[in-house]
């Protein structure tokens, strides 16, 4: 199964989100692949890998096996840089455009139970990439009033994406993240969320809280379960991906 993880809004939490969810998907016994496709490369930066690669899988067709990167056991990674900015320009009046992730990862899908995207956090043309590769989309949304607009945005994206390249797309559900619990503020947001959108996709009940040590686990290159396994961050994680996955995690 293809994930991608977005928002077209930034800071919701998105990449920690994805790769923490990777490895804890790897560490219970599942094959996963971890795809970098956004350009500020931070999934690339916390798994501590400074080559780039997803820009010459797109614009060049680069074998996807070509870049791909073993970064834990039964964890890989198609890592990027700064370079993948340039999609955009690049792909403006290119064949298949929209399609160049997608037919990328096709001969690699059969190695793997999961691939997870994280997006970037724009609709640009790698985001579209990323929707039309992708067989269902998490969303990731912090927990204050901007991201809750921008799921809006988002939701109604998607069903274009949807009806224009990817027909079999569907939205896994919502992770409230970066929660405040100090602040009246961001109860009211996850509270809105779950009742704005719960009736148009899952509104996962684990949220993931602000936390620095989720910040200090990417600063020193690790994953929340490395870095403090027993942690309150680490458990709400492995809470949030056997929700989301069930008997599959």
């Amino acid at each position: 199964m293809v994930i991608a993880n977005m928002n077209q809004k930034g800071g919701t939490g998105k990449t920690a989100t994805t790769v923490n969810i990777g490895g804890i998907l790897a560490n219970s016994g599942k094959r996963v692949l971890l795809v970098d496709a956004d350009p500020q490369g931070s999934m690339s930066v916390c798994l501590n890998v400074d080559t780039g690669g997803m820009s010459d899988v797109i614009m060049e067709g680069e074998p996807m096996t070509n870049i791909i990167t073993n970064v834990r056991e039964r964890l890989d990674l198609a890592p990027t840089s700064i370079q993948l900015a340039g999609v955009d320009l690049g792909l403006l009046d290119a064949y298949n455009r929209e399609y160049r992730l997608r037919d990328a990862l096709a001969p690699v899908k059969a190695n793997y139970d999961y691939i997870l995207i994280d997006s970037p956090p724009s609709l640009a043309m790698m985001t579209v990439n990323c929707l039309a590769a992708c067989d269902q989309v998490l969303i990731a949304m912090s927990c204050d009033f901007q991201a809750l607009m921008s799921v809006q945005l988002l939701y109604q994206s998607i069903l274009t994406m949807k009806q224009r390249y990817n027909q079999s797309l569907g939205i896994m559900g919502l992770i409230r993240t970066r929660y405040d619990g100090r602040t009246s503020h961001a109860k009211a947001v996850s509270d809105k969320a779950a009742e704005l959108y719960s009736d148009y996709f899952p509104v996962f009940e684990t949220i993931v809280r602000e936390r620095t040590a989720i910040k200090d686990a990417a600063a020193a290159r690790q994953l929340i379960i490395e870095y403090q396994p027993n942690g309150d961050a680490a458990q709400e994680y492995k809470a949030l991906t056997k929700e989301i996955f069930g008997n599959g995690a």
